[in-house]
């Protein structure tokens, strides 16, 4: 992802499921750790 080194999402299968779908839709590392930061989910 872009990254120089391997990160780890650790947490309940909604953020799982919603890092999931914006890694497909060509999230950054950084852009999703964002949106989880933030409270984002998928709906």
């Amino acid at each position: 992802m872009g990254e120089t080194y391997c990160k780890f999402l650790l947490g309940k299968q909604d953020k799982i499921d919603a890092a999931t779908f914006w890694q497909t839709e060509g999230g950054t590392a950084r852009d999703i750790e964002k949106k989880l930061l933030n409270g984002e989910y998928l709906g």
